[in-house]
């Protein structure tokens, strides 16, 4: 172990048997069991924040990690170059199976449980997380700016790949889809229904299960904004791996709604969160970006998976787009 790291280790009050890297961060079996120590870029504030936030959601009932204080009671441990770190207690399990219908459905149960246990928080949210309720509005416009831009810079290419045909093929049906989504939130630009605090990473990977329990993990990306943010980002990779199946998601939304239910306005929001192109951008994005000399393999395949689940994506958001506007 480096010295960095067994200087961090002897800020706390534990007894180490063991230690490996692991997901960006350095885990240790210790006397309290598995903990993990990653670099943490906020301030000492949102980590004392983020710690009393994960102490309110465990007394509700929902399993979470923890944060480790130092010896000295502090949330953050500094190596000697002056960065910090963030200690937690880890969740043994394994991850959502994105293929059983029955855990994506306890995992969006799970997601409105902790949605209603972190609406239970008290705190000045203006002192460690962004309140703003405009944010979605700005970046799907940026997103929709770069979209045009890498279609222009496609266009100017004198000898063009597969991928970039394939590109400006489907170029105008996902820039009308993003055009209709933006209008749709100026509309809505102003309302705060629904806000709270989000996960803000809820995916397969940060809900794991054990026999007995599942439990959330990777609180890093907590944020202030509507609650069903955090299903729609949860849904939309379960689709996608899922063919847009109608019935999962319509049973995902009914999972989650039936512990919390959903106003009209955060239906809407779902909606244009799922219906945005945001696969499309990320390909764009991830291209435009790269180094051209690697050749365009891998983006041809993910367009023409794109390409390939378009029927069943259109036919699911025709549905939810009825649903969401009845």
């Amino acid at each position: 172990m480096y010295y960095k790291e067994e200087t961090l280790f002897e800020q706390y009050p534990l007894e180490l048997t063991d230690t490996y890297k692991g997901r960006g961060a350095v885990f240790a079996m210790t006397d309290i069991g598995r903990v993990y120590l990653k670099e943490y870029s906020g301030s000492a504030v949102k980590a004392e924040f983020l710690a009393k936030l994960l102490e309110c959601v465990n007394e509700q009932g929902i399993h979470t990690e923890t944060v480790i204080q130092t010896t000295e009671g502090e949330y953050l441990a500094k190596d000697p170059d002056g960065v910090s770190y963030l200690l937690r207690k880890w969740c043994e399990g394994r991850e959502c199976n994105t293929a059983s219908w029955d855990e994506i459905l306890r995992s969006a149960d799970i997601l409105a449980s902790l949605h209603e246990a972190m609406n239970q928080m008290e705190h000045p949210l203006t002192e460690v997380l962004d309140t703003d309720a405009g944010r979605l509005l700005r970046t799907y416009e940026k997103h929709t700016r770069e979209l045009r831009t890498v279609r222009n810079y496609t266009r100017g290419r004198k000898n063009k790949s597969e991928f970039e045909k394939e590109f400006l093929g489907l170029y105008p049906k996902f820039e009308e889809q993003a055009s209709e989504i933006l209008e749709s939130l100026r509309e809505q630009e102003g309302k705060k229904e629904g806000m709270g605090i989000c996960h803000g990473d809820f995916n397969q990977h940060n809900i794991v299960f054990r026999s007995e329990y599942a439990a959330v993990i990777s609180f890093d990306n907590i944020c202030y904004d509507v609650q069903i943010g955090d299903l729609a980002r949860f849904m939309r990779k379960i689709l996608e791996k899922n063919n847009w199946n109608m019935g999962l998601g319509m049973e995902m939304i009914r999972a989650y709604s039936d512990k919390k239910a959903m106003s009209p306005y955060e239906t809407k929001q779902l909606y244009l969160r799922l219906a945005y192109p945001e696969k499309f951008w990320k390909i764009a994005n991830h291209y435009y970006n790269a180094n051209k000399a690697w050749g365009f393999g891998r983006y041809l395949e993910k367009l023409e998976k794109i390409k390939a689940e378009e029927e069943n994506r259109e036919q699911f958001l025709a549905y939810m787009k009825h649903f969401a506007y009845s």
